[in-house]
């Protein structure tokens, strides 16, 4: 998600932004493999905001919300690996072309 994020901004798209959340019963694992090297923001669920809960996360959902805050999509990372250098990198294109479409619903 990162790479997408720095391409995005490199063609001057800065109406699109990714946060993390991790979820409540992660929040005593390391993060490091989540966030070194990254530029994206990293919260914390907690239990009075049970973001994870509210919207019935299962672990690497990616939800795509438009300008209004209304999910237009909702994809698990973990078989649809948004890596560039995986599957001739068409997740990547998919999951870019749909933070597109969905930044302009």
């Amino acid at each position: 998600m990162n790479n997408i994020i720095i391409e995005l901004r490199s063609e001057g798209i800065n109406n699109i932004q990714i946060v993390g959340i991790n979820g409540i019963k992660y929040v005593n694992k390391p993060l490091s493999g989540m966030i070194d090297g990254t530029i994206l923001p990293w919260v914390q669920d907690n239990t009075d905001q049970q973001v994870w809960q509210e919207w019935d996360v299962y672990i690497r959902d990616f939800f795509i919300l438009n300008d209004k805050g209304q999910v237009v999509e909702v994809i698990n990372l973990t078989p649809f690996n948004p890596d560039p250098s995986v599957n001739e990198g068409e997740n990547y294109r998919i999951i870019k072309d749909l933070l597109l479409s969905g930044s302009k619903l």
